[in-house]
């Protein structure tokens, strides 16, 4: 992915997703002072839409400017890992496991438990109105053998 962002209401990445008040979402934005960064947010289903933003374990990861990053999500049952790498090569692995489970129908917490079926994907939103955009070569998904 691309993505050059030059406020912090400007973000582009990878997003594991049930609905608004259920989310995980690996991402690119800026500080105040323009550095790129690379940060996590959640959304566990608080009908507030409180949320953890970025947390801690992952927050402002410095990125360097005018290069692209590569992001992965890895899926395990309930456990979710999010990676990136600057090469394509070497991977930086996020230490903490995020609990995938909230994003399905089961955790069934606010409005929005009913059935919409979890989704991962690319996002990227600009709310300062400069329409920044972001360019993704490629999407993948790869099915995991549900057997071990």
């Amino acid at each position: 992915m691309e993505f050059e962002p030059t406020t912090l209401q400007q973000s582009a990445g990878l997003i594991c997703y049930y609905s608004a008040q259920k989310f995980h979402y690996l991402n690119i934005t800026c500080s105040d002072d323009g550095e790129r960064y690379l940060c996590i947010l959640s959304c566990l289903g608080d009908e507030r839409f409180n949320m953890t933003y970025p947390i801690e374990s992952a927050k402002y990861l410095p990125l360097p400017r005018g290069q692209a990053v590569w992001l992965r999500a890895e899926v395990d049952f309930a456990a979710l890992r999010f990676s990136w790498s600057v090469d394509g090569e070497r991977w930086t692995t996020h230490e903490g496991l995020l609990d995938y489970s909230v994003i399905s129908d089961e955790a069934g917490r606010g409005y929005s438990k009913s059935f919409t079926g979890a989704f991962v994907g690319m996002a990227c939103h600009d709310i300062s109105g400069q329409r920044q955009p972001a360019d993704f070569e490629f999407f993948e998904y790869v099915e995991r053998d549900s057997k071990r």
